[in-house]
């Protein structure tokens, strides 16, 4: 994934873009998952802390690091790994699940049960491309 490219689509859609996460909350962000984040996730955040609101047309928001680590109770197995929210669609009407160790495994819906991404990477170039905007 490149996340700079991600960043400048991102950007160029008209999402609002929090300014990277701090070296201190990436630290605080590596040491609630025991080290262990996938380096993609690192990178994504080390370029943006997340989004500030929605992205207009779909709706969704992925959270800043701290909300990912305040809403840790929203974390579950799912296929055999563990996910965390790190987002929500509309308003937390349903939340955006990520494996926060492996970014090649499948993006989801937590309550919907439904597949967004087949990854991380996956997710954003859907994003970008409008797949997930509601008029398109």
């Amino acid at each position: 994934m490149q996340i700079i490219d991600t960043t400048a689509a991102l950007k160029a859609r008209g999402t609002m873009l929090a300014p990277p996460a701090s070296a201190a909350a990436l630290q605080a962000f590596i040491r609630t998952e025991d080290g262990d984040i996938d380096k993609n996730i690192l990178e994504i955040y080390s370029q943006f802390d997340g989004f500030n609101g929605q992205d207009h047309g779909s709706q969704i928001s992925i959270w800043p690091i701290n909300r990912v680590i305040s809403e840790s109770g929203l974390k579950e197995v799912f296929q055999d790994s563990e996910y965390a929210a790190v987002g929500d669609l509309l308003v937390d009407s349903d939340f955006i699940m990520w494996c926060l160790t492996n970014s090649e495994l499948p993006v989801y819906l937590l309550h919907e049960r439904r597949e967004l991404a087949g990854s991380v990477g996956d997710f954003f170039r859907k994003l970008i491309a409008g797949q997930f905007d509601f008029a398109k």
